[in-house]
């Protein structure tokens, strides 16, 4: 870790909340309204630091030495080791990467609505993006939802387990009583 770096998280410490909550953004490239200081200065320094350590020191071989190197044999990876990554974002028709969190609601209900297979009346940006994370997954049911009852068909329900059932579902089976 540099010096830079270092006086960047010494920082950290004298920030207040918003502060903090807008070096999360900068830093990590995500909004965030968590309350909690201690978490955000933690996450905001382990990225820092991630940086560092994935930027290759003076002393490090160029990049290029290194692509002409082959991998040891024993660290190829497994064929059926490795699992693809649910897809998060969506393709634009440029090819360009655009992350859901960026989209506006009428592009979100368009991408729930080819995701989940229909449409959501919902306009809360936060639940389109989890809803269409959760189909890419495969963690909710997609398509068409069937119908609970036919159409025009009445609806019987008992309150309970009892046998008490509303007024207007009666039948007239009640024998009629004598008008005197």
């Amino acid at each position: 870790m540099n010096d830079t770096i270092r006086n960047q998280i010494e920082a950290l410490d004298s920030m207040r909340l918003p502060d903090l909550q807008t070096r999360y953004a900068e830093v990590l490239g995500e909004e965030t309204r968590c309350p909690n200081k201690r978490w955000l200065v933690r996450k905001i320094t382990e990225a820092l630091e991630g940086a560092t350590d994935d930027a290759p020191t003076s002393d490090e071989a160029t990049p290029e030495a290194t692509a002409d190197t082959p991998a040891p044999p024993d660290t190829a990876p497994d064929d059926e080791a490795i699992e693809p990554a649910p897809p998060t974002e969506t393709d634009n028709s440029d090819g360009e990467e655009t992350k859901l969190s960026k989209l506006s609601v009428p592009e979100l209900q368009a991408l729930y609505l080819e995701a989940v297979g229909r449409g959501t009346g919902s306009s809360h940006k936060r639940y389109l993006v989890w809803k269409i994370r959760q189909a890419q997954r495969g963690r909710i049911p997609v398509g068409p939802r069937g119908q609970r009852r036919a159409d025009g068909e009445a609806v019987d329900f008992r309150c309970c387990r009892c046998a008490w059932r509303p007024s207007w579902s009666r039948s007239s089976t009640r024998p009629a009583s004598a008008s005197g």
